[in-house]
């Protein structure tokens, strides 16, 4: 509980400090993490960053209804299939360093996906949301959520908790890399 506690703490300072200095709230949790680390450990806040992840991936799911959906454009849908020829082509430099197709497949997806939490809240921050080019963002977004979810539950999801726990940190590096 304390360990929660003092993120918790250091979360709103850094908000705090964000929106004194009129920039995006991001960077300042990255730093925070940071300078926490040598008091917190990622365990005493294990269940944490799943929960952030579940909520985010609900939260653009409600935004994003079958009604919206199915509104995109097509340049957004047209967008997110060209975009997600990085997976593939991914998956084809873990094979050529030598992975196996499972962990190739996991660094195809790594290349892949973007942050959409990173992105979304950085348009909302901007105040670039009613901006046309956010519709082609956010739907590539959706796209690459929908497709890396699917592809994380074929190969990320076997084998127990052992394999969770990868499922969970190749989330976590994906994030890492992203920002």
């Amino acid at each position: 509980m304390a360990a929660f506690a003092l993120a918790a703490a250091l979360l709103a300072l850094a908000s705090a400090l964000a929106a004194r200095l009129r920039f995006p709230a991001l960077p300042f949790y990255l730093l925070a993490g940071l300078l926490a680390s040598p008091w917190l450990e990622p365990a005493a806040l294990e269940p944490l960053p799943t929960l952030g992840l579940l909520m985010l991936l609900f939260s653009v799911g409600l935004e994003f209804g079958p009604d919206r959906l199915a509104e995109l454009s097509k340049k957004a849908s047209r967008a997110g299939m060209v975009d997600a020829l990085a997976l593939p082509l991914g998956t084809l430099v873990g094979l050529g360093l030598g992975l196996g197709f499972r962990e190739a497949v996991l660094l195809g997806g790594v290349v892949y996906i973007s942050s959409s939490a990173v992105i979304a809240r950085l348009i909302v921050d901007l105040r670039r949301a009613a901006a046309p080019e956010s519709e082609v963002v956010l739907g590539v977004l959706v796209f690459e959520d929908l497709l890396i979810a699917l592809v994380l539950a074929f190969f990320g999801g076997h084998g127990g908790a052992a394999a969770r726990r990868r499922s969970t940190m190749s989330l976590a590096i994906t994030a890492l890399l992203e920002m």
